[in-house]
């Protein structure tokens, strides 16, 4: 009985029912501590392991999501459990440990909003791509400041995460246009002519990598190289909690009936859920700590997150 919510939340996570980043994060610290607060345990050691192997079976629903694996990692952190002689106390430090990181993660959103309207302020044409509750933050947050802009949003094949963002979007009054994932590379382009020509592409991010390099909704990296051949500066909304301590991550496939349902027999079928875009491509970072170059990622992470290690 103590892991139904624990199963219930691993099925929405893999099923997509709780999408972007963050709602992951907060879905897998909420599960974990209601587990932790409930499951019996005889000593501290057992109701640990316990812990463990909860927390590395929700992180297995969507083992690309770096912000829930550096939740976890910043919850279960040995610093958080110092001293630590019964099972009540563990479960004290637990639900202490999990409030601070949402606090965390709600604070740094706040100041990545903020540090966002430099970046798009005097940018008229806004592209963006998937959903990305940050991108979202900081935009109607520039529309309540009285930017003037128009977004132009992917519809973001095969699960039409994109239509998430034009919804919100459209709801805060702010310009928006829809345009297949196909039709991304024209709008980038200057081959669209001066009506569509875009001011910058802004998107969230799935994990940061340790080079600089960011993993993202698949078609970013198709996206970013038509920008870059555009001179259209590409930014990435991510707080530094997103930073994967590796220089690869494994890209998750998803089921190929996402894209095809019925497909005829022999048909092959690949569905990657993420791509990656290189660093070279990447103008700047907007996080809680500022607009920060892509190689000096790692020092800031090192400084205001030391729980992420190598």
């Amino acid at each position: 009985m103590f892991r139904v919510n624990l199963d219930k939340t691993y099925q929405q996570i893999k099923d997509v029912e709780i999408q972007g980043a963050t709602a992951v994060a907060e879905a897998t610290l909420l599960a974990l501590k209601k587990y932790g607060l409930k499951v019996p345990a005889n000593s501290p050691e057992e109701w640990f392991s316990k812990i463990r192997e909860a927390a590395d079976f929700l992180r297995s629903a969507r083992p690309t999501e770096a912000l829930a694996n550096n939740a976890v990692a910043s919850v279960l952190w040995e610093k958080n459990f110092d001293k630590i002689t019964t099972v009540a106390e563990a479960r004290n430090r637990l639900e202490k440990a999990v409030v601070d990181f949402l606090l965390l993660i709600s604070q740094g959103r706040d100041d990545i909003t903020a540090f966002g309207q430099e970046v798009i302020k005097d940018r008229h044409k806004i592209f963006t791509h998937c959903h990305s509750s940050t991108v979202i933050d900081i935009l109607i947050a520039g529309k309540k400041a009285g930017l003037q802009f128009e977004v132009f949003n992917t519809e973001t094949r095969p699960l039409f995460q994109g239509r998430i963002t034009a919804e919100r979007l459209v709801k805060a009054d702010i310009p928006v246009t829809m345009v297949k994932d196909s039709a991304a590379g024209f709008f980038l382009s200057d081959v669209s002519g001066q009506d569509y020509q875009m001011d910058i592409f802004l998107i969230g991010a799935d994990a940061i990598l340790k080079d600089g390099s960011v993993v993202n909704k698949i078609g970013s990296y198709g996206m970013a190289l038509g920008a870059r051949e555009a001179g259209v500066p590409i930014y990435i909304a991510a707080s530094l909690l997103k930073f994967h301590p590796q220089s690869q991550i494994e890209i998750e496939q998803r089921p190929p009936t996402e894209i095809w349902n019925h497909p005829p027999r022999g048909l092959q079928i690949l569905n990657y859920a993420f791509d990656w875009i290189p660093v070279e491509l990447i103008t700047g970072y907007i996080t809680e700590q500022g607009v920060i170059d892509p190689n000096q990622l790692k020092a800031a992470v090192n400084k205001h997150c030391p729980w992420i290690k190598d």
